[in-house]
């Protein structure tokens, strides 16, 4: 490179060119500034949570109470926080219909219109 051509480049480039930027310390992240970054990201990940993940999320669980065939198979459910998605409830109820129960117990749960 000659002088004129080390001028046009930022000084990035000429640092990468030259082979510097090898040479570069990463800067330390304190433990403050990690603590902070933690107590600050809390929030917004319970946020994430609540609105996103947790309202359509279906977990199945099943359980089996004696070593033989069961006579009877019950489905119980909750927290269905119904806000207007016909679609989400659609799909709960479809794959409650889908285990063929016998009885369905739906419990703690609020309505919104």
């Amino acid at each position: 490179m000659n002088a004129a051509s080390k001028l046009a480049l930022p000084t990035a480039a000429r640092n990468a060119c030259s082979g510097q930027w090898m040479s570069m310390k990463p800067r330390k992240f304190s433990r403050r500034a990690f603590l902070a970054a933690g107590l600050l990201a809390a929030p917004c990940v319970v946020v994430a949570d609540a609105l996103w993940l947790e309202p359509q999320c279906v977990k199945i669980r099943r359980l089996r109470l004696a070593l033989e065939k069961p006579a009877h198979r019950f489905v119980h459910f909750t927290d269905l926080h119904h806000k207007g998605d016909r679609a989400h409830t659609q799909s709960v109820v479809n794959k409650i219909n889908s285990l063929t129960p016998d009885f369905v117990c739906f419990t703690a749960t609020s309505w919104k219109r």
